[in-house]
C-alpha cells in the first residue's frame, strides 16, 4: 500500500506524537514511582510525577500548535491580498 507524501507526514506527525506523549508520561511516572519507594513518601512523587509529564505534554502540544500555526502564516506582511480592494 502506498500513501502519497502528505499521508505520510500526517502518519509520521501522529506517531511521533503519541511516542512522545508515552515516553514523557511513562518517564515522569516511573521517576515518581521510584524515588517514593527509596524515600518511602509513596504516593507523593508519584503525584509530583504525573503533573510533571502533564506539563511536558502539554508543552509538546503547544509547540506542534505553534509550528502549525507559523506555518499557515503567508510569507508577506499582511493578509496576502493587497491587491484587493473589499
Amino acid at each position: 500500500m502506498r500513501f502519497d507524501p502528505k499521508t505520510r507526514r500526517a502518519l509520521s506527525l501522529v506517531s511521533g506524537l503519541g511516542f512522545s506523549i508515552a515516553f514523557c508520561l511513562g518517564l515522569s511516572i516511573l521517576a515518581g514511582v521510584w524515588i517514593d519507594n527509596r524515600l518511602h513518601t509513596r504516593p507523593v512523587f508519584l503525584l509530583v510525577g504525573i503533573l510533571v509529564g502533564f506539563f511536558a505534554v502539554g508543552s509538546i502540544l503547544y509547540g506542534l500548535v505553534k509550528s502549525r500555526r507559523e506555518d499557515r502564516q503567508p510569507t508577506c506582511p499582511g493578509d496576502g491580498n493587497e491587491g484587493h480592494q473589499g
